[in-house]
């Protein structure tokens, strides 16, 4: 097998408690994930697990006290090119008109001449099933799952290999959600993409997921394919999630 696109070695994830002490609240203990190309791997667990930590982690928004991430081949810097985050409910300022949200990656990087901004904006929005006419509406003026495909257009714009989703469909009501599952399902494969999918909702990560990491107080307790997970679990908390459908449930 090649190998991975991203690689997390032994990643711990730290909080201060007020603004003199010294770290205090250990989110995410000694976690270790590997991300390939085209693939999607779910950090499966409840509210307080470490999933979205470890996520931040990798995405440079928290510095990790302890580990190493791989990305490409070399550690992670500051800068992160290569990798883009979407948010639940997309994230997105409710002043800037959808174009700006879209085009705003482009400028900050300055990837483009101001001229050819508009054609790659609506090529975007055309990637995530938008019509041009959404480029000069407000926020308010989309529905969730609009909204959620223009962050989503967003976070394509600099051509990432690695994507990174924070609970993408949790706002969504079932027919938006399962839209945006396929949509992600199709960029994934389509632009060969690696994916982390962080999500307490294991039916969408069933959806989309290759492999499951289940996390539970900061740790990885339990991790496998999709199959061996709902099928052949290992670990009494990974049978709870399944049995009770708490984590379904949010």
């Amino acid at each position: 097998m090649n190998p991975p696109l991203l690689a997390v070695s032994g990643i711990s994830v730290a909080y201060k408690r007020g603004l003199s002490s010294k770290y205090s609240v250990q989110a995410v203990r000694g976690v270790s994930f590997s991300a390939w190309r085209g693939r999607t791997l779910g950090l499966i667990g409840e509210s307080g697990s470490g999933k979205s930590s470890a996520l931040n982690a990798v995405a440079g928004l928290v510095k990790p006290i302890a580990g190493e991430i791989i990305f490409d081949g070399k550690p992670v810097g500051k800068r992160r090119p290569g990798m883009s985050m979407i948010f639940q409910s997309g994230a997105i300022d409710p002043k800037m008109r959808i174009a700006d949200v879209v085009a705003e990656p482009l400028r900050n990087h300055k990837r483009m001449p101001a001229k050819d901004e508009r054609a790659a904006v609506i090529k975007l929005l055309e990637m995530v099933g938008l019509p041009s006419a959404f480029m000069e509406r407000l926020p308010w003026e989309l529905s969730g799952g609009q909204l959620q495909r223009a962050g989503i257009a967003r976070a394509l714009a600099l051509r990432p290999s690695l994507l990174l989703a924070d609970e993408p469909v949790t706002a969504l009501d079932p027919d938006a959600k399962e839209q945006i599952l396929d949509l992600l399902a199709r960029l994934i494969k389509e632009f060969r993409m690696a994916c982390v999918f962080v999500t307490h909702d294991l039916e969408a990560a069933r959806y989309l997921c290759d492999a499951f990491c289940i996390m539970q107080n900061g740790e990885i307790v339990e991790r496998g394919g999709v199959y061996r997970i709902f099928n052949e679990p290992q670990q009494a908390y990974t049978k709870l999630l399944l049995e009770s459908g708490a984590v379904c449930a949010g």
